[in-house]
């Protein structure tokens, strides 16, 4: 009672404010070791949702039962509201008007609200005028479309100037597509960094000069993470290709998937490189643990953890596979968390090693399943 006083009403998630304050006073707790359903229902808030009139159209303690219940509202709202929208695909420039307006409806006592957004497609090379059911969401994908832009604009420049810096040569082991993503990374990495996303295409114009300024000191850190990426890169495709330790071929398969996931995809900007090579180095440490019968028999108990998360991943990958969205962002987040554990439980003792909190993996799972719909 006396730590409930003290929390902040309405800041991040309760049981991790809670689990926290505990801490604070010596007391070790751990999210998961909260029981909420145990709570009883007369101490559960109540929770109303009301038409635009006012009047009450549901009523529940329960959030997942609410949601389930207007499921259908919702959905008939957002496609209403979808399809009074005039969007456009396959743009190369911004040619249409100001982004992050806010467009509501009403059906059936049900109020849905979406943000016009610039939304990369997946082709690498164009950008989408759609609607996007959530604000940030929005913000985070017109963000990655005016990078897209500029690195449209600035391609010529970019293919005549990259080769001149210190470890282009990497450049050429990449296939088109994804220099067109490191190019993205460069132009994101030092016009909009740390800015105001563009709501305009003005506002993108305003934003070309300091680009160009920070353009190739930008330039150089995108390639020096680039080239150690691929170097521990190259390191962990040659070390599995010769991997001649007589494992069960569940374990070899399972190297294979943490390589891949430890790449990155739509993101290559240094720090999510950084990021790649410290998963990469720890599945170097893991391979180099499986030389023992212990370092086999401790690798089993780890990844039976590690593909726990990972198959709650997948299955939440699946229900938010529209790109940008709200939900594709929370799975991508725990996605992050869960490869960053990975590691980290191979590199047990390396200063280098990712910290992943518990309580902020509990956390990320359940935002990603209350943004996915479960």
């Amino acid at each position: 009672q006396q730590i409930s006083r003290e929390l902040p009403f309405g800041r991040g998630n309760v049981l991790v404010a809670l689990a926290e304050a505990c801490r604070s006073r010596g007391v070790t707790v751990h999210i998961n070791q909260f029981q909420p359903d145990q709570v009883p229902d007369d101490l559960k808030m109540l929770l109303e949702v009301v038409d635009d009139r006012g009047e009450v159209i549901a009523r529940s303690r329960d959030l997942a039962d609410l949601r389930k219940r207007l499921g259908a509202r919702i959905a008939e709202a957002s496609v209403a509201l979808a399809d009074a929208f005039e969007g456009q695909v396959g743009l190369r420039h911004w040619t249409v008007g100001p982004v992050g307006e806010v467009l509501r409806t009403v059906r059936r006592g049900v109020l849905v609200e979406a943000w016009s957004a610039l939304v990369p497609e997946p082709n690498g090379a164009t950008v989408a005028y759609q609607l996007v059911f959530s604000k940030d969401a929005a913000d985070v994908a017109t963000r990655a479309s005016c990078a897209r832009f500029l690195a449209a604009d600035l391609a010529e420049d970019l293919d005549r100037q990259l080769p001149l810096l210190p470890g282009s040569e990497v450049l050429d082991q990449l296939d088109g597509p994804t220099r067109h993503l490191v190019r993205e990374a460069i132009v994101g990495f030092s016009g909009l960094q740390d800015a105001v996303t563009p709501k305009s295409a003005e506002a993108l114009q305003s934003r070309f000069d300091p680009a160009w300024r920070g353009l190739w000191k930008a330039a150089e850190e995108v390639l020096s993470s680039l080239q150690h990426q691929r170097s521990v890169a190259g390191q962990v495709a040659a070390r599995l290709a010769d991997f001649d330790r007589p494992v069960w071929d569940d374990v070899r398969d399972d190297l294979r998937r943490q390589y891949l996931r430890a790449l990155p995809r739509l993101d290559w900007s240094p720090l999510q490189l950084n990021r790649s090579s410290t998963r990469l180095r720890g599945l170097l440490i893991r391979m180099d643990r499986l030389n023992s019968p212990q370092g086999i028999a401790r690798d089993l108990a780890v990844q039976k953890e590690i593909n726990t998360y990972r198959r709650t991943v997948d299955v939440l990958r699946e229900k938010a596979s529209e790109p940008w969205s709200a939900a594709w962002r929370a799975v991508e987040h725990l996605h992050d968390l869960v490869e960053d554990l990975a590691a980290a439980r191979c590199m047990v003792g390396e200063r280098s090693a990712p910290e992943v909190h518990p309580d902020h993996l509990t956390e990320a799972i359940r935002q990603a399943e209350h943004s996915s719909g479960n």
